[in-house]
């Protein structure tokens, strides 16, 4: 008979999020290793409790209602008054004090002391899942496990004055929520250390990965006369996009007549561009809405080669992968890095044989004259021959392996 789990998360299909990936791997895959996942969630359709159940998993979606700062702000018309209310309710959006999930610790009690659960994963972002976790480890006993998609109050992303007081105040709160978890897993090992030194838990490396069932054919509608070079997903501020302006400033103009960079997801409205880059929006530079993901698919399929900006503040930053990166290893095209971040992604993707590594706007100039010439000559780019052990080892089923054995020594 399997064992009953907990998976904890405010994100979870038919929420399109990538954070719902994440969670929605472990009740596909952990039946494999004698386990039967049930999930507790986020109701993004309504506020009404919603039960599904499979042979190897079940799902209850809960009611998520305003925060109290979020009921006040919208009762209040008073303009002066209201900005008091949002900034309240961003301040202590992880405090599960203030925070709407509290009210699911009595759902989740009753449920854990019926069944008899001993083991919860609990994933996060929104770290106040860790507040609740928590809760219910310190009224049921209940051995649970902090999972970090993202690091919480280690980040060295800097995103103001505010953003840093509040990071100051949320540390008292990580350190709270994980003193009684039995330990933590994430995504990098820079991550691992970084929160391993700041709350005194073992730590374990459980990276994204990718599903190799997803659509992965190539191309069929790739653009014979350019070099399509594509970015899928959102762009933050942190990643340094102007390189391709300053790439395509050193190109003879009839090579880079023949370039095309995509940004799928991003709007041009939302990129704060410098002068040499703006130019080059509509004619060699894109950008679109967002798109599905099975859409998305077709766009990563079509194109030549992949483009992954590191994240910098002053320096490039160790230890964000991002979901992206296993896409890229799925779809096995090579990968235009701009620049190294000297971490897990060069390691990942020097692996593979996919990085194409350019750390200025030379280095990015010349391997794209270099590839353009390899479409022209051969009519495609070749996907890269990645070794069928190394390919497996970064899909989602090899890592909800590596949940398993966590598990399994609890």
């Amino acid at each position: 008979m399997s064992e009953k789990i907990i998976v904890l998360t405010e994100y979870y299909p038919p929420c399109n999020l990538t954070a719902a990936q994440r969670p929605f791997s472990w009740t596909k895959y952990l039946k494999n290793f004698g386990y039967y996942t049930v999930v507790f969630c986020k109701n993004f359709d309504n506020n009404e409790y919603r039960f599904i159940k499979e042979e190897f998993f079940e799902v209850h979606y809960l009611p998520y209602k305003q925060s109290y700062f979020q009921i006040k702000k919208s009762n209040i018309n008073n303009r002066l008054i209201r900005p008091i209310y949002g900034f309240l309710d961003y301040a202590f959006e992880n405090s599960i004090s203030y925070n709407p999930i509290k009210e699911w610790q009595t759902i989740l009690s009753k449920y854990i002391i019926e069944n008899d659960v001993k083991k919860m994963i609990s994933t996060a972002p929104g770290y106040s899942i860790f507040g609740l976790s928590y809760i219910l480890s310190k009224k049921n006993k209940i051995k649970w496990i902090a999972d970090y998609r993202d690091d919480w109050t280690t980040t060295e992303l800097n995103y103001g004055f505010f953003f840093n007081l509040k990071n100051t105040f949320d540390r008292f709160r990580e350190k709270k929520y994980l003193s009684n978890c039995a330990c933590f897993f994430t995504v990098s090992k820079y991550y691992r250390k970084k929160i391993g030194n700041l709350v005194k838990k073992d730590g374990y490396l459980v990276e994204n990965g990718f599903d190799p069932k997803e659509n992965n054919e190539v191309g069929k509608f790739n653009n014979k006369n350019k070099l399509t070079i594509l970015y899928p997903g959102l762009l933050y501020k942190t990643q340094k996009i102007q390189i391709i302006g300053d790439a395509l400033d050193l190109l003879p103009q009839d090579v880079a007549n023949k370039i095309q960079f995509t940004f799928l997801g991003t709007e041009a409205i939302q990129v704060d561009f410098q002068e040499n880059l703006k130019k080059y929006v509509g004619k060699n530079v894109f950008f679109t809405k967002r798109v599905e993901r099975s859409n998305a698919n077709q766009f990563l399929n079509n194109a030549d080669l992949l483009l992954f900006f590191p994240h910098q503040v002053g320096k490039v930053l160790k230890g964000i992968p991002s979901s992206k990166l296993y896409d890229f290893i799925r779809i096995k095209k090579p990968v235009l890095v701009c620049p190294s971040d000297q971490d897990i992604v060069e390691k990942k993707l020097t692996e593979t044989g996919q990085g194409i590594f350019c750390n200025n706007a030379s280095e990015l100039a010349t391997n794209i004259k270099r590839m353009l010439k390899l479409k022209e000559d051969s009519g495609s780019i070749p996907l890269i021959d990645i070794p069928e052990h190394l390919y497996y080892s970064n899909t989602r089923e090899s890592q909800v392996g590596k949940v398993a054995e966590i598990l399994d020594r609890l």
